[in-house]
């Protein structure tokens, strides 16, 4: 095969097995390399590295994913001082055993804008090198087993939009998830965060999604939440959140799904959640909320599903529930 012609290997989805041959990753023009969903094992070849760092300065895509590789080659994120050129780098899916995550995954900070390492048990500490990945857009890290805190570095990347972790972990969120100024989907359920949430997560304005649920959350809910206007999805439910829940909640307009159940938040519901027009689903079930249920739900006019059950409420269901046309489901039972 001529090593400059040939750019593109496509064997996905093929039942193979063995390991993977070290003569199909020496190609240092590849442009996309997919040996994903096979049954591949062994360990990945550090020669990967011939199409992961410069070649024909051309961008790679290369495709690990679920296959039964139980490790990383030592060497294997070294590209001799050549810049990087993988774009985009899945491994997710594979029994890797290599722990921790090499240092050295900061070598490809020139071109990678896509990780994933999803469902593989890599475990120790996320390395702070990974702050060094500036032009990453989208880092997955779902389904593993890394413990301690996230590293201030990571959460220093303007540049990442999408950051999914599912983690043991161990260490609250830290105020510096801030400067993840350009995220639109943080995903952070079942990872172990115990603590409050900062009152920096205000500014992540640019975010659409927030995915919080079954963390270890305790404390209150930052009333700087109400600055996340854009936000449509906010799941904060299965923790040890307590106090009430902050009035600047209702500025968030833009969210369809509000999910707060199962947790310990005390006091009235706000009746400002009344002006989030755009809601669809509202859960607060399983709480220690008390008063009645506020007349402006009446202005919910989007609303589906209103879930409030086994708290403290007291009073009247208000005539006007009758009125929400989109109405399908009311759950109340549990209260007074």
């Amino acid at each position: 095969l001529d090593p400059v012609r040939f750019q593109y290997l496509h064997l996905q989805k093929n039942l193979l097995t063995g390991a993977i041959p070290t003569q199909t990753v020496c190609f240092g023009f590849m442009r996309r390399f997919d040996l994903s969903d096979n049954s591949f094992s062994g360990t990945v070849p550090k020669e990967l590295r011939d199409i992961l760092f410069e070649g024909a300065r051309r961008t790679a895509v290369v495709k690990l994913d679920n296959n039964q590789l139980s490790a990383l080659e030592d060497g294997i994120f070294e590209g001799n001082s050549a810049p990087s050129r993988v774009t985009s780098l899945s491994l997710a899916g594979n029994p890797l055993l290599s722990v921790p995550l090499p240092t050295t995954i900061g070598n490809l900070a020139a071109s990678l804008k896509e990780l994933n390492l999803g469902g593989s048990p890599l475990s120790g500490n996320l390395p702070t090198e990974l702050g060094e990945l500036t032009n990453l857009e989208e880092l997955f890290l779902g389904d593993t087993a890394f413990t301690g805190c996230l590293p201030t570095e990571l959460l220093g990347l303007s540049s990442l939009q999408r950051l999914y972790v599912k983690a043991p972990l161990g260490c609250a969120l830290p105020s510096a998830v801030g400067g993840l100024t350009s995220i639109r989907e943080l995903v952070l359920s079942g990872s172990h965060l115990p603590g409050p949430l900062p009152a920096e997560l205000g500014l992540l304005t640019s975010a659409q999604r927030i995915e919080l649920g079954s963390t270890s959350l305790s404390g209150c809910l930052p009333e700087e939440l109400g600055a996340l206007t854009d936000l449509a999805y906010f799941q904060a439910d299965d923790n040890s959140l307590s106090c009430a829940i902050p009035s600047e909640v209702g500025l968030m307009d833009a969210l369809t799904v509000l999910k707060l159940d199962h947790n310990s938040l005390e006091g009235c519901i706000p009746t400002e959640l009344g002006q989030m027009t755009n809601l669809v689903y509202l859960e607060l079930g399983d709480n220690d909320l008390g008063c009645a249920i506020p007349d402006e739900f009446c202005d919910l006019a989007s609303i589906k599903l209103i879930d409030i059950k086994y708290n403290d409420l007291e009073g009247p269901i208000p005539d006007i529930f009758y009125a929400l046309d989109n109405l399908d489901c009311f759950v109340a039972q549990g209260n007074r």
